[in-house]
């Protein structure tokens, strides 16, 4: 799974007045208004429908079935963003481009880097919640503690990025941290905190590339073309999977599908 930057919390209601919930041992009102949502009928007729919306101190609430939930994310209220890319395309440099990214506006989206002067860098960005590290952030959360509600993000010093590794090659494919160049210089998972809820997994076009570099080959404009444009499935990912599990079936009772297996074979 990609970058952990939202949390669950399973809200406890007044069962006397569904307009409040409990936070620290005290019942608390729901912030309350409408939404006005345009439900287009034909031509130019549309039925204007409302619906509550209900913010907690977590942040937007969710009414369901099976309980009431609010949601934290990265990025609520963030608005800097153009701020962010207009320094970053105005950078000249590594400095300034460290600078630019280091104003952390961007919610979630990985970026690598080179210069004129060869440097080249892999920043895995998110604006990281500033979570306890001694709580399993990995499920829902109690919503009845605002210590569990953070606030704020962890400082850019703390976000993960990988500056002029010794193969002097970096990439990103959707890829976790861990793993973001080809030679000895790759991020330690010891090094970074659970609550920071880093990805783990790995995408296909990651493993492939990883595949196809080995960190002490030339990486030439043929080589780089030839990784670009590959189309192939890495060992044992789980696309691979997929594949041979379709090549695996019998298709011979229905020859439109057989037809397009065989264009995996």
């Amino acid at each position: 799974s990609a970058q952990d930057l939202s949390d669950t919390y399973v809200l406890t209601r007044n069962p006397d007045n569904k307009d409040q919930y409990l936070l620290d041992g005290a019942w608390q009102d729901f912030e309350k208004s409408t939404a006005t949502l345009h439900v287009k009928l034909w031509g130019p007729f549309a039925l204007k429908v409302k619906r509550p919306v209900l913010r907690s101190a977590h942040g937007p609430v969710i009414e369901a079935p099976t309980g009431t939930y609010a949601i934290r994310y990265a990025g609520m209220g963030e608005i800097r963003q153009l701020e962010q890319y207009y320094r970053l395309n105005k950078s000249t440099g590594l400095d300034s481009f460290l600078s630019a990214m280091s104003l952390n506006a961007l919610p979630s989206i990985n970026y690598i880097f080179a210069d004129k002067d060869g440097n080249v860098g892999f920043i895995h960005n998110a604006q990281y919640p500033a979570r306890d590290d001694a709580w399993d952030w990995s499920g829902d959360l109690p919503g009845d503690r605002s210590d569990l509600i953070w606030d704020g993000y962890r400082d850019w010093a703390d976000v993960p990025k990988l500056i002029n590794p010794a193969s002097g090659f970096v990439f990103n494919a959707n890829n976790t941290p861990y793993s973001a160049t080809d030679g000895p210089d790759n991020l330690a998972p010891d090094d970074f905190p659970q609550s920071m809820g880093l990805q783990t997994n790995q995408t296909n076009r990651a493993l492939r590339i990883m595949e196809l570099t080995d960190g002490t080959g030339t990486m030439d404009r043929d080589r780089l073309l030839s990784i670009k444009f590959d189309t192939a499935y890495a060992e044992g990912s789980e696309a691979q999977q997929v594949v041979d599990a379709v090549l695996a079936h019998d298709w011979s009772d229905e020859p439109d599908l057989a037809e397009a297996a065989a264009f995996l074979a």
